[in-house]
């Protein structure tokens, strides 16, 4: 048995947090559907087959997105049981939480690793904004005035207070990730984001990223046909 199928006598227990700190774990989670299947597993093991049912998919979809997974180490092998004269392999995912590391985001590193933090990091968020989408189109936002929340706000601070304000809001997120309830009757979604914002417009830096990225995929072109121009011959 490989090392990363952990024996049955062995229950594998989570990290409380996994930080991504290089690019080809970073580049493992670009996908949407990768995101959404590192989510089902936080909690609990699951087969192929139970994740392609609490996603609404086909499970011939995932194998290859669960294979990734794995050989990034975002997700571990737990157990193989022979269900129906077949074996069926368990995952869970390396943590209870994932965290992006701060060095990612360096844009002196190079911008294929810039974009990728970039992609990772809006990725991310537009899967809040589907679930918030879903939520309230539901209903469910509106039914609990009490605990739902949305705000934006833009303050002009000190580096320093900054720093304070980061560390609060950090023992925050320790005290959500403590409320972690197998027996609740509600599933919380909490995404912080705090930035300090570009000196420039927002339109003007996509704008310039956009066009970086289409000079490299216009560079790529021609090795590319020459390339089918070869395997041809």
């Amino acid at each position: 048995m490989a090392a990363h199928e952990a024996n049955e006598a062995e229950p594998f227990e989570p990290a409380d947090v996994h930080v991504i700190a290089d690019l080809g774990t970073l580049r493992a989670c670009l996908h949407p559907l990768r995101l959404a299947i590192l989510e089902c597993l936080q909690r609990e093991a699951l087969n192929v087959a139970q994740i392609g049912y609490r996603l609404g998919l086909r499970s011939t979809t995932l194998y290859y997105h669960v294979r990734e997974l794995e050989k990034a180490g975002l997700i571990r092998l737990v157990r193989t049981a022979i269900e129906s004269g077949i074996q069926t392999k368990y995952y869970r995912a390396a943590a209870r939480f994932y965290r992006l590391a701060p060095t990612l985001l360096q844009p002196q590193d190079g911008p294929e690793q810039l974009d990728a933090s970039v992609d990772l990091v809006t990725t991310t968020l537009d899967m809040t904004v589907g679930e918030l989408q879903a939520a309230l189109l539901e209903g469910t936002f509106t039914a609990h005035p009490e605990i739902s929340l949305v705000q934006r706000w833009i303050t002009r601070t000190t580096a320093e207070r900054a720093q304070r304000f980061k560390q609060r809001l950090l023992e925050l997120l320790t005290e959500f990730q403590a409320l972690e309830d197998e027996s609740g009757d509600i599933v919380l979604e909490f995404t912080p984001v705090l930035f300090p914002r570009a000196r420039r417009s927002a339109l003007s830096v996509l704008g310039q990223r956009r066009a970086r990225r289409g000079r490299a995929r216009g560079q790529r072109r021609p090795d590319d046909g020459a390339e089918r121009s070869q395997a041809s011959e």
